[in-house]
């Protein structure tokens, strides 16, 4: 009897761990390697567990679930609409995982969107933008009254060959491919990422997977990226800097005298 229930809690132990880790996720990288910004509420826009950073680097994980043999785009074919649950827009076709963008435009400066998959050394723009796509759910940040736009970009399919941690807690890994994307926008007050993908299970089934609720993971692991702004000084401020140096400069000649 005790062996038993030995043997039960060491599967539930190894069925927990499966699953610590999200199928998706979008992460940003901290100051030391293999490790990530930590996720927290964020305002401007309202947002729940969302790392937030002011660079041009995020990264996306992929992890392979149990019987799992496919995360992009369609398994054997070009048709998002092979997918068993939900139905996502036709606009999808063709393409393999869709880093997903909801922004907010500064007017101060021209809109563009560009990123790179392939390690900076060449940028590509949003395939498209709409007012309303690509979420089956009332998903943050929607709601936020300074959206403007959305936008999507095909990072390609994932392989299960290398290892993904939880970007939440490094401890936890699973079998899967981690994707670096670089980032080059302007006229973006703020932009919001979030992934899809298509799973493509043993027995052919295809199911929508996401990194917001949709994907039933542990959180919501999503970047929210803010324009970095550099303080203007004012007036005043500038006309004491300038009293101050021009006082540094008569003491300096006094002192030559």
């Amino acid at each position: 009897m005790k062996k038993s229930v030995l043997s039960l809690l060491i599967l539930l132990s190894f069925a927990s761990t499966a699953f610590a880790v999200p199928t998706l996720q979008v992460g940003v990288p901290g100051a030391s390697p293999g490790t990530y910004l930590p996720y927290t509420d964020s305002s401007n826009p309202d947002e729940d567990d969302t790392a937030v950073t002011t660079g041009n680097v995020i990264v996306v994980g992929g992890t392979q679930a149990p019987n799992a043999v496919h995360l992009g785009g369609a398994f054997g074919g070009s048709d998002w609409s092979t997918a068993v649950n939900p139905a996502p827009p036709a606009a999808f076709d063709g393409h393999g995982a869709l880093l997903l963008i909801t922004y907010a435009v500064d007017p101060s400066a021209a809109l563009s969107l560009r990123i790179s998959t392939d390690g900076g050394s060449s940028y590509h723009a949003s395939d498209v933008s709409y007012s309303s796509l690509f979420f089956p759910n009332n998903h943050a940040p929607l709601q936020d009254s300074t959206v403007t736009g959305y936008a999507y970009f095909d990072i390609g399919n994932f392989n299960f060959d290398g290892t993904v941690p939880n970007f939440a807690d490094t401890a936890d890994t699973a079998d899967g491919e981690l994707k670096t994307i670089f980032l080059e926008f302007s006229g973006v007050d703020w932009a919001h990422f979030d992934v899809m993908a298509l799973e493509t299970s043993e027995t052919g089934n295809q199911n929508v997977r996401t990194s917001w609720d949709l994907e039933n993971n542990p959180g919501s692991h999503d970047v929210t990226w803010k324009q970095e702004n550099t303080p203007v000084p004012e007036p005043g401020t500038i006309t004491l800097v300038g009293l101050g140096l021009a006082a540094v400069a008569l003491y300096g000649r006094r002192q030559r005298k």
